[in-house]
């Protein structure tokens, strides 16, 4: 969590302001993606009409109206691959959440020294909003195409140390219990027709489905047209998600909200079809 780049290495800014473009348009190329299904899932809604071009003009009106409404309709926006430079260690919160005014840190009960460190985030998600600093009021866990995703809440205590016995960051998935090569050597045999993988599977492990609604475990439809890809995204190829947020839980980093399920799960065509 120390600087990997000593602030006084003059490449240090040039790195990090690269940095900083990379992730600006992988959040614009996640915009243009959501734009692209709402147009298909929502035809009619003049808003989402850029997104149904790929050649054509698009006025700057347009883009701004998209733009605008894509901001109404995003829950969360976070990286999980990044490096983020920030004060530590994190100063708790106020007892009444109030922010000072630069909207930066929460107000802390006593004053701390506090230096610039680098969080390099690979896998993991931020337990806050990046753009705002503002703690994040959920967080999603996805788990398999066989079991849903998982709803949390990031929880800050003083026995966490707000935040800094998990670097203010929680997993951003359920993570994979099989290497890809592992998962398409092994589970080859087991199933021949990779087509039934394009089907939703139920979950190996069932858990009680009477207090999260029956269709938790009905799995997802699969859009893919490479065969090995199918094979290493296979169910089994992934940890158990409730098994992950217990262990959250249990670490006093998160809450359970509830869960949602992807009804399809895309990965790639072939530009040919």
């Amino acid at each position: 969590m120390k600087p990997s780049l000593r602030e006084e290495d003059p490449k240090a800014t040039d790195y990090l302001a690269e940095h900083a473009k990379a992730c600006e348009w992988a959040k614009a190329n996640r915009d243009l993606i959501a734009l692209r299904f709402l147009a298909i899932l929502g035809p009619g809604e003049e808003a989402w009409d850029p997104g149904s071009r790929e050649t054509a003009t698009v006025s700057e009106a347009a883009l701004v109206q998209a733009r605008t409404k894509l901001a109404e309709r995003k829950v969360v926006d976070i990286w999980h691959n990044n490096v983020e430079r920030i004060p530590w260690p994190p100063a708790p919160p106020s007892d009444t959440n109030l922010r000072d005014a630069t909207n930066s840190l929460p107000i802390p009960h006593h004053m701390q020294p506090q230096e610039h460190v680098y969080i390099h985030r690979k896998g993991a998600a931020p337990t806050y909003d990046p753009g705002t600093n503002q703690p994040l009021s959920l967080l999603p866990l996805p788990g398999s195409r066989a079991t849903p995703t998982l709803i949390l809440r990031p929880t800050f205590s003083a026995t966490t140390g707000y935040g800094a016995h998990n670097a203010l960051s929680l997993a951003h998935g359920a993570g994979r219990a099989l290497s890809r090569a592992k998962a398409l050597s092994s589970l080859t045999s087991k199933y021949k027709d990779p087509s039934v993988l394009l089907k939703p599977i139920a979950a190996p492990q069932q858990r009680d489905s009477r207090s999260m609604g029956e269709d938790v475990h009905r799995g997802t439809w699969v859009i893919c047209d490479e065969k090995d890809l199918v094979y290493e995204e296979v169910p089994e190829a992934y940890k158990d998600v409730y098994a992950v947020a217990d262990d959250l839980v249990k670490e006093g980093v998160a809450e359970v909200l509830g869960w949602c399920r992807a009804r399809v799960s895309y990965e790639v065509r072939n530009k040919g079809r």
